[in-house]
């Protein structure tokens, strides 16, 4: 499922075909000096969990926050201004200085009131190692990261390396991995963090059941670890030296299939481009013109995994 700006989503169920393609209206794009990022409508985050999708919008202004359990009907259950939110041990947190909580992505209840230093809230990840945790990040002159491990219910502020500040974090069963301006590794449940050096060049990370990768500048690191890395080169329609720099990849553990998306304020609207790949090093592209993705979707800022009734894949 991806979510982008003014609205948009849309899901594939095998990678080779996108469907559902919604959005909020379409008489405006995010080019020619409109300002997409401050609006009712500005994707703010995606999370999938055992009660669906929860979707949410709007910076600069209020916007909605919506739940949906099939990826094409969206019911708005909340109303705020959200940086973002997160699942994990069967909650959802809504990102904010007023933390919001929901185990059903409908009804939400209060969480922790959160003292950050800087001004925005801006992210919000959820960690399964161990028992798990929530982090959040904000940023203004500088970046404030605080650990939940009560649910978002409360926060305390993180101790941490310079260059461990804004960006995603994924983990395996001992491991968690931090992809901020440098690349930062925890290996006790996000109680203390280490830099990994030299840091793989990329800004999307994720794992993928077997091994942590990063991807960017047309490779794919990977590791097992998260200290060790070896590089490859991204093949397309089985050539290499091509130029893929993905804005989006996720992998499907149950589909067992890696996607990735050219759809971002980089390449928006008609340059947008969509692929599938097996082993997440060859991949082939959607095609478009046949019908198999949206001519011209807005900008996507999130794509994440899960799982839709069989009545939304026929």
């Amino acid at each position: 499922m991806s979510a982008g700006q003014f609205k948009s989503t849309m899901y594939t169920c095998d990678g080779l075909r996108w469907r559902g393609y919604r959005e909020q209206q379409n008489r405006q794009r995010c080019t020619g000096g409109f300002d997409c990022d401050h609006t009712s409508y500005t994707s703010m985050g995606l999370a999938y969990g055992a009660q669906g999708y929860v979707a949410t919008y709007g910076w600069g202004n209020y916007g909605p926050v919506e739940n949906s359990m099939d990826g094409i009907n969206w019911t708005e259950t909340n109303r705020g201004w959200f940086a973002g939110v997160a699942y994990g041990n069967s909650t959802y947190v809504l990102n904010e200085w007023e933390m919001q909580i929901s185990t059903n992505g409908q009804t939400w209840g209060k969480g922790a009131s959160v003292q950050f230093t800087e001004n925005n809230p801006r992210q919000i990840h959820f960690a399964s190692v161990g028992t798990g945790f929530f982090m959040t990040q904000a940023r203004s002159n500088g970046t404030d990261v605080l650990i939940s491990r009560d649910n978002g219910r409360s926060f305390s502020r993180l101790s941490r390396p310079s260059g461990c500040g804004e960006g995603p974090l994924v983990n395996n069963a001992t491991t968690a991995l931090w992809l901020s301006s440098s690349l930062c590794r925890s290996t006790d449940e996000g109680r203390t963090w280490s830099v990994v050096s030299p840091k793989p060049s990329g800004s999307i990370i994720l794992f993928d059941g077997a091994e942590f990768r990063i991807y960017g500048d047309g490779q794919v690191h990977r590791s097992t670890n998260g200290t060790t890395w070896t590089s490859t080169a991204l093949r397309l329609n089985g050539n290499s030296g091509n130029s893929l720099s993905f804005g989006n990849v996720s992998y499907h553990p149950t589909m067992k299939k890696y996607v990735g998306l050219m759809a971002d304020w980089r390449t928006p609207y008609e340059q947008s481009r969509f692929f599938h790949s097996d082993d997440g090093i060859n991949w082939i592209e959607v095609n478009k013109s046949a019908g198999n993705a949206p001519a011209a979707p807005h900008p996507v800022k999130y794509l994440v995994p899960g799982f839709l009734p069989a009545s939304s894949c026929r």
